[in-house]
């Protein structure tokens, strides 16, 4: 007999009205300490990215609303990444291929931005940040601070990210 998970609504439909999610109390907070690790093997931690503005995408390869948000992360990261800007797809709650999936789901839908493997890592970040709906989107500052906190997305999103983008790197 099979078992399934409950998920939260809003990581079925990728909801971004829930204000109450308690990652949304992680706004204008230091980044807690992480350690993530790409699909190419290199390390990426919150001491390694001080002093640049990133976006970390909590994703999933079943989540649907993850994969609509990616072109969307795909053009902000690559509008910004001569300023200096990053976003990380930190992949987590997969249920097999947990190291592999994130590499190969990059590979086939052919993204160019950073993707972290699904490692225990990854998911000691979700945990500590307490996120309960995919995708979330947080915006780090250059002093490692979340600016914005994002669950759920839909394609009005991208102005407004942009725009935040925008202004972290100015600042």
């Amino acid at each position: 007999m099979k078992k399934f998970a409950l998920v939260p609504l809003a990581v079925l439909f990728g909801c971004s009205y829930a204000q109450d999610f308690p990652v949304y109390k992680f706004r204008d907070k230091p980044m807690p300490a992480f350690q993530m690790e790409d699909t190419t093997g290199r390390k990426i931690s919150r001491a390694s990215m001080l002093g640049k503005v990133y976006l970390v995408d909590f994703w999933a390869t079943w989540c649907g609303p993850c994969k609509a948000a990616m072109p969307t992360m795909q053009k902000l990261n690559d509008k910004y990444k001569a300023q200096g800007f990053m976003v990380i797809g930190a992949n987590i709650l997969e249920q097999k291929d947990k190291l592999a999936a994130a590499a190969a789901f990059k590979k086939s839908a052919g993204y160019t931005y950073t993707f972290t493997k699904n490692t225990p890592g990854n998911e000691k970040l979700a945990t500590s940040l307490k996120i309960q709906g995919i995708p979330t989107f947080l915006l780090i500052d250059r002093k490692g601070v979340i600016r914005e906190v994002q669950v759920g997305f839909s394609s009005a999103h991208e102005a407004e990210l942009a725009k935040k983008i925008e202004g972290l790197l100015k600042g």
